[in-house]
Order: structure tokens, then C-alpha cells, then sequence
């Protein structure tokens, strides 16, 4: 009989242990499915719909990735995950997220949150689907990043999304961006699946690799985006299949990388704008770019800014103001590319066009 009641709980705890490492992701063992995740804010999970709900007021707690330790403080937050110590926390604690266990198909997100803190869904992968409220102020770093997602609806609520905040949603295709977005921060939809882009006039910034390596991109409209002065460093580089770029009048720098690599590129329109600067790398590599009209402004072209753009055989200078042509700025253009330059400029633009690699053969005129 003793033989017999042991036998039974090993298979009693054989069976529990396959329960718990079989079914982990769906959380059949979490300690709950319910609970805080932020100082007004609780969240319920469903186990039958796969459907998370956040709901309250305010915003939800900083999040870790890292789910085996507690909760710990920012300092060891940051030594733990140096890659991300310029996320700004509250003085608070950072916690690991209560249902990581969990297979998460859809999150509703309820009327009175503002705020999705650092890393709340971070890297949830079977995450297909989010409803967010009109309430929702910010959407913080890394807060959907590497997930699921195919589509998303930014409410005109939101003012900030923040850095790396959809990185790498390859599935994430489309998009609707707020028309009340004042800021994209570094790297916010890097590596995503866009496919087009829209922003609107209160856009005052877009950061560094914001879009970056969207391989799926094909469209930008920048036009309404008026108080945007600045295309940062990497903003669209090696993004492949991106055709056209409409850009605002406000524009006068276009910095470093911006368009690298961008393959598809072959309209883009510089003429009517404020720019002055056209820095290093700026267009490099844009192999289907055919011409270019640089504005009556510009006083400077950056190194390689235009090399290796093969098909580049009209180039239109219509400054009269342009100072330097960095090193290589024209290496590697069409061979037979013709260059036109305001009259009074000729010969020192000739200069200026010949020692940043010109073509041998390429022509400059009046």
C-alpha cells in the first residue's frame, strides 16, 4: 500500500512538472492573473481569450526585461541593462513584469492611462493586436519593441513616443501616428515593417535611426511637419525600398546618414527648402537617385554625400553661397553626370565639384 501511495505522487508531480514547463506561457501557474502594475493602474489577464487588460489612471510602472530577478532599483537597473541608462525613471524601482509567463494575443489598454512606461510589453512576440485610449499621453522606451505587432492606432492623445518603442516589430506594418506627436526618439521604429509613413505639423523632432532599417518602407510624407528644422543622423538609412520623400520647407540641415543606403530612391525634392547643410553620407549609396536641385541656400555639401550614387547624371547647384564640397562628395556618380552652376560661380565651383571626385569626364556649365 505505502509502495502503491508513492507511486502515485510521483506520478502526481511528474504530471505537474509537465503542466508547469508545458504550459508556462499561459500562465496556468502564474501567482495570479490579475494584479498592480502601476501606482493606480491594475491589470487582468484572461487565460481563455489571450487578452490582456490594463486599466486605471496614470501611468503604468518602469518595466525589466529580465525576469528572474525582483524588483531592483535604477542603479542596478542600468548595470544590468547598460544599453538602455538613458531611459529617465521616476525615482522609482523597476520591476519585472508580472505576466512575462503569459501568451498574449491582444492588450486593451482602458480610458485614463497616459503613460506606457519603459519595457511593459517589450518583446512579447505572439502580441498581434493593441487597442490604446484617447487618454494615452506617452508611449515609453522599448514599450512594444520586438513584439508582434501588425497594425497600431496612436490616438492624436499622444505627444512623445520614445525611444525604441516599436524596435524591431517586423510585422508591424501599418500605422497610424497621431496628428499631436511632438516627438520620435532614437531608434522609436527601427527595424520595422512600415510601409508608409505620415506625420503631421506638431512634429518638432524626429531622433537619430528613428526609422532606420525599415526595409519595407516606400512612402514618407514629411510635408505638414513645419517646425521640423533637422532630418537627424541615420534617420531613413538602409531603408531599401523607399521611393519618395516629401519634405517640409522648414528643413536646413539634413545630417549625417540620413539616407544612406536607401536603394529605391528617386525623388526627392530639395529645391523650395531653408536647407543649408547637406552633411557627410547624406545621400550616399542611393543608387536609383537620377538628379538633384540644391537649393539657393546651401553653403555646405558634407564628405561623401552623394558617392555611390551611380545613376546621379543632373546635378542643379543653384546656390551661390556654397562654401566646401567635402571630400569624395561626388565619387562613384554617373560618369556622364552634367553639372549646372549659377554663372558667377563657374570657376570656383569647378573646383570646389573636381576635388570632391567629380567624374573625369563629367560636364560643368552655366
Amino acid at each position: 500500500m505505502g509502495e502503491w501511495y508513492d507511486m502515485k505522487k510521483i506520478i502526481f508531480y511528474l504530471c505537474l512538472l509537465f503542466i508547469i514547463f508545458n504550459g508556462s506561457n499561459q500562465c496556468i501557474f502564474a501567482a495570479s492573473n490579475s494584479g498592480k502594475c502601476g501606482e493606480n493602474v491594475n491589470w487582468y489577464y484572461n487565460l481563455e481569450t489571450k487578452e490582456l487588460l490594463i486599466q486605471g489612471k496614470g501611468a503604468t510602472y518602469n518595466y525589466s526585461t529580465n525576469h528572474e530577478a525582483g524588483e531592483y532599483t535604477l542603479d542596478e537597473w542600468n548595470s544590468f541593462e547598460p544599453d538602455v541608462d538613458d531611459y529617465k525613471f521616476h525615482n522609482g524601482a523597476v520591476k519585472p513584469r508580472p505576466w512575462h509567463d503569459c501568451d498574449i494575443k491582444k492588450i486593451v489598454i482602458k480610458e485614463g492611462i497616459t503613460e506606457i512606461k519603459a519595457c511593459t510589453f517589450h518583446g512579447m512576440d505572439n502580441l498581434e493586436e493593441v487597442e490604446l485610449p484617447s487618454t494615452l499621453k506617452i508611449i515609453g522606451n522599448s514599450a512594444f519593441g520586438a513584439t508582434g505587432l501588425k497594425r497600431i492606432n496612436i490616438p492624436d492623445s499622444v505627444l512623445g513616443i520614445k525611444g525604441m518603442a516599436f524596435l524591431g516589430c517586423s510585422n508591424l506594418k501599418t500605422v497610424r501616428i497621431g496628428k499631436n506627436v511632438e516627438k520620435i526618439g532614437e531608434s522609436a521604429f527601427d527595424s520595422s515593417g512600415l510601409t508608409k509613413l505620415v506625420l503631421y505639423d506638431k512634429i518638432q523632432q524626429i531622433d537619430n535611426e528613428a526609422f532606420s532599417g525599415c526595409t519595407n518602407l516606400t512612402e514618407v510624407d514629411l510635408k505638414r511637419c513645419v517646425k521640423l528644422i533637422r532630418i537627424e543622423p541615420s534617420v531613413f538609412n538602409y531603408c531599401v525600398k523607399l521611393k519618395s520623400i516629401v519634405l517640409p520647407k522648414s528643413i536646413k540641415d539634413i545630417s549625417e546618414s540620413a539616407f544612406a543606403d536607401c536603394e529605391a530612391l528617386n525623388n526627392v525634392n530639395l529645391n523650395e527648402l531653408e536647407l543649408e547643410n547637406i552633411k557627410r553620407s547624406a545621400f550616399e549609396k542611393c543608387i536609383s537617385l537620377k538628379n538633384i536641385v540644391i537649393n539657393k541656400k546651401v553653403t555646405k555639401i558634407g564628405e561623401r554625400a552623394f558617392y555611390g550614387c551611380k545613376k546621379l547624371k543632373k546635378i542643379v547647384i543653384k546656390t551661390s553661397k556654397l562654401k566646401k564640397i567635402g571630400a569624395n562628395a561626388f565619387e562613384g556618380i554617373n560618369s556622364k553626370a552634367k553639372f549646372k552652376v549659377p554663372k558667377k560661380k563657374i570657376k570656383p565651383y569647378k573646383k570646389l565639384i573636381k576635388k570632391a571626385k567629380a567624374p573625369k569626364k563629367c560636364k560643368i556649365t552655366k
